[in-house]
C-alpha cells in the first residue's frame, strides 16, 4: 500500500527532528553564551553562571535525545541518531572513522566539544565558547551534507523518483544550505535548484544532477571549515563507492601546494564565483576565524 503524501510526511519528520533540532540546539548554546556575556565570572550564584551551565547541559541533552541510553547505543530520533545513521552509509563510524557500525565519529567529536563547552561556560570564556559552538556546528554540518549527497545520488545517479527520497533529500539540503549560502550564494542556488519540489522541478523530471550538487559543496569545504575526508566516501549500496570530492582533487583537508591550488581553482571555477564578503555562520564569529 502506497502512503499518500509520503514525501511531505518525511520532510515534516526529518525537518522537525534535524532542522528544527539544529536550530533549538543553537538557540540554547547561544543562550548560555548570552549569560556569560552578561558577566559570568568566578561562578558567583548571583550573576547567572550556574544558570548558564544548566542551559548548556540542556543543549547537550537536546542534541543526544532521551532514547540513546547512557552509552549512546540506543535508538533515538535527534541529531545524535542522524550521525549514527549517516556513518553507516559512509563507513566512518568509530573513533578513527573507519568502520560502518557503531557511534559516528562526528558524534564522538561533538560530545567531546560539548564537554569542552561546559568548561568554557564554567570559566566565563565567551570567545572560546563561540569558537566551540562553531566547531560543533561544523561537525553537524558534515552529517547534513552526507544526507544531501546520499539523496542527490539516489535521485540522480540511481534514478529514483520516490517522493519519500525527495522529501528527505530536500530536508537535508535545507539544513545544509544556510551555511553554504553564507559562503557562496551561487553554489547554494545550484543545490536548491536540484532539490526543488514541484511539477516543473528537476527532481520531478528525473534530472537531478548529482555531480553539480557534489561540486557545489566540494568546492567550498575549505571555507566551510570541514574537509572531504570528514564527509567521507558513500558506500550506501553504491558500486563503485562515491567519494565526497572528485578523484582528481589532490587534497583531503587543504590545498597544500601551488599546483594543488591551481587545479582546485580551475575545477571549481563555476562554484566559487561571487563569494560573500562578510559571511556569518550561526555564531557571532565569522567562518574565516582561526580556531
Amino acid at each position: 500500500m502506497v502512503t499518500p503524501c509520503v514525501g511531505q510526511q518525511e520532510a515534516a519528520k526529518k525537518g522537525t527532528a534535524y532542522l528544527g533540532g539544529f536550530l533549538q540546539l543553537n538557540q540554547l548554546m547561544e543562550k548560555a553564551s548570552q549569560r556569560i556575556e552578561e558577566g559570568c565570572i568566578n561562578q558567583s550564584p548571583d550573576n547567572g553562571c550556574l544558570e548558564a551551565i544548566e542551559i548548556w547541559n540542556e543543549a547537550a541533552a537536546y542534541f543526544v535525545g532521551s532514547l540513546e541510553g547512557p552509552q549512546g547505543f540506543g535508538s533515538g530520533y535527534q541529531l545524535f541518531a542522524l550521525g549514527d545513521k549517516r556513518c553507516s552509509n559512509y563507513e566512518n563510524c568509530g573513533p578513527n572513522g573507519d568502520t560502518g557500525i557503531g557511534i559516528a565519529k562526528t558524534n564522538i567529536l561533538i560530545i567531546a566539544l560539548l564537554q569542552k563547552g561546559v568548561a568554557l561556560v564554567n570559566s566565563g570564556d565567551l570567545d572560546g565558547l563561540q569558537k566551540c559552538i562553531k566547531e560543533i556546528n561544523n561537525q553537524i554540518l558534515v552529517t547534513f551534507i552526507q544526507g544531501t549527497l546520499r539523496y542527490a545520488h539516489k535521485l540522480g545517479e540511481r534514478g529514483s523518483k520516490l517522493a519519500k527520497e525527495l522529501g528527505e533529500g530536500a530536508t537535508f539540503a535545507a539544513a545544509a544550505l544556510p551555511q553554504l549560502w553564507a559562503i557562496n550564494t551561487e553554489a547554494a542556488k545550484e543545490v536548491k535548484k536540484m532539490f526543488k519540489i514541484g511539477a516543473e522541478s528537476k527532481a520531478s523530471k528525473g534530472k537531478v544532477n548529482f555531480k553539480k550538487v557534489r561540486m557545489a559543496f566540494m568546492c567550498n569545504y575549505p571555507e566551510m571549515g570541514i574537509s572531504c575526508s570528514e564527509v567521507g566516501t558513500l558506500y550506501d549500496t553504491v558500486d563503485p563507492p562515491v567519494e565526497a570530492c572528485e578523484p582528481n582533487i589532490p587534497y583531503k583537508t587543504e590545498c597544500s601546494s601551488k599546483k594543488d591550488k591551481k587545479e582546485f581553482k580551475k575545477l571549481c571555477e563555476d562554484y566559487t564565483k561571487g563569494k560573500n564578503k562578510n559571511p556569518r555562520v550561526f555564531t557571532r564569529k565569522g567562518v574565516n576565524d582561526s580556531f
